[in-house]
């Protein structure tokens, strides 16, 4: 069974422990990977060319040691525009890296130079792992992939789909390898998956019992954008970055429909425009404790010998230095743009496009 449990980035192989390991594995033999650029692979995706800090000031950001997503504004096309501009610097800095630049002797004693960023997209992981089956003995595989996984397993099912046993995709990305096709899927699916939610409601569902929920809907946003001051830093995501408005409202849209029971109270704060009622009301909805992690993976072993999976656990960075490899550097957003920006075949480089 071959395992992945997302990313690009923070999946590495240490998603042995989280997704197949004693006792979960139900006798297969699991793998999973330290894909190209990450974790103890060589060349590393981890270099400060391919960070966006080293570019913000030039694309009119500063005073942010740590610029990634969350100083964009979906809300505002200014601040589109000065990330899309941050995004193609960062871009050119890490193309230009020039460790990326790989020469290799050729049969007939010429030498060609590859660039590694061209070869390490979703495409290529596919690919790799087709190698290491092959090397397992030309066995049919099982493949398990959360999140980013999803992609990395549809792709490798679509190209080799005689040599997959069985397959699960849990938390499935969207298949679709054009930037702004995706985005308006994306779009288009969650209004799609509101608009169930609001039917559910309105058809009877005795759990729900709040007759016009997209007014509630509508109104708790309301609430919450004259309030945001007061509510917004309460709610982080899982990177402990503060949710904006439109983030928080899926939160909620998709706590609710979880928690039925919670929705009359939550619709009747909002109408009353209760701001302190609706906050206790969205900390019994919101603020619950993630001890599934911890409850899975409580009594799975550790793995010791050479081939150890690289561990993903950063919670104290500065005390492990060289994870994990010497000279390894935490640089966690530079992946997922580095390994998208192979896949999408920098369909966003045009700043219009992006903005768009």
């Amino acid at each position: 069974m071959a395992v992945h449990s997302g990313g690009p980035g923070p999946g590495l192989s240490d998603a042995i422990y989280e997704m197949g390991a004693a006792p979960n594995h139900f006798g297969y033999n699991v793998i999973a990977f330290d894909q190209r650029g990450m974790g103890r692979s060589s060349p590393t995706f981890f270099v400060k060319e391919c960070t966006s800090s080293l570019y913000a000031e030039e694309a009119g950001f500063t005073g942010n040691e740590e610029v990634d997503m969350g100083v964009l504004d979906v809300e505002d096309e200014e601040s589109i525009r000065a990330y899309a501009r941050l995004t193609k610097g960062r871009n050119l800095g890490c193309w230009n890296y020039p460790s990326f630049k790989v020469p290799v002797d050729e049969e007939d004693d010429t030498s060609k130079t590859y660039h590694f960023l061209e070869y390490s997209g979703t495409r290529q992981l596919a690919e790799d792992i087709e190698r290491v089956r092959i090397l397992f003995g030309d066995q049919k595989l099982s493949v398990y992939g959360v999140s980013y996984g999803t992609a990395v397993f549809g792709t490798y099912t679509t190209i080799f789909p005689d040599n997959v046993r069985l397959m699960v995709l849990d938390g499935s990305v969207i298949p679709n390898y054009d930037i702004l096709q995706n985005s308006e899927d994306a779009a288009r699916s969650t209004n799609q998956r509101i608009d169930y939610f609001i039917a559910s409601c309105e058809m009877g569902n005795e759990k729900c019992a709040v007759k016009d929920m997209r007014a509630c809907i509508n109104k708790i946003n309301n609430v919450l954008r004259d309030n945001q001051d007061m509510i917004q830093d309460k709610y982080e995501d899982e990177f402990g970055n503060v949710l904006p408005i439109y983030k928080l409202m899926q939160r909620i849209i998709q706590g609710m429909f979880g928690h039925y029971e919670l929705a009359p109270a939550i619709c009747s704060a909002a109408k009353e425009n209760d701001v302190e009622q609706l906050e206790e009301l969205l900390d019994k909805l919101l603020l619950v404790p993630n001890d599934f992690k911890s409850a899975f993976i409580q009594d799975m072993p550790e793995v010791d010998s050479e081939s150890k999976p690289t561990s993903g656990d950063k919670s104290e960075p500065d005390s492990n230095p060289d994870w994990p490899f010497p000279g390894y550097l935490e640089l966690s957003s530079s992946a997922p743009c580095i390994v998208n920006g192979q896949d999408f075949a920098f369909g966003a480089y045009d700043e219009d496009m992006f903005v768009r």
